[in-house]
């Protein structure tokens, strides 16, 4: 192969690495892992996406978690939406809570 064609196609992979790179660092940067996000995009391309986004997702549920314990929420049995614990009946659903299921919570 000629130099250029080398070159060329150096210069192509290193772009698309840096693209691979910066996708997956956005996709963490919430979760304050951008360097994560971006090796994991550099190294294994769409494969990295696909791992960063997983560990986003667990990211919001243990932060979903955290949320509920901290203000004082239950999940409506229902329809699974997220209620102050004092609520008599769910404000999505209309399912009411029973007295048991208050005092429970208290």
């Amino acid at each position: 192969m000629e130099i250029q064609t080398i070159f060329v196609l150096l210069v192509c992979f290193g772009m698309y690495a840096a693209i691979c790179g910066a996708v997956g660092g956005v996709i963490l940067t919430k979760q304050n892992r951008v360097v994560t996000g971006w090796l994991l995009g550099l190294l294994l391309g769409p494969l990295g996406w696909l791992i960063a986004l997983v560990m986003a997702d667990k990211k919001r549920a243990a932060i979903r978690q955290k949320t509920i314990s901290r203000k004082r929420k239950k999940k409506c049995p229902d329809c699974a939406e997220l209620v102050l614990a004092e609520a008599r009946k769910c404000r999505f659903c209309g399912y009411e809570f029973s007295p048991k299921e208050q005092d429970m919570e208290d």
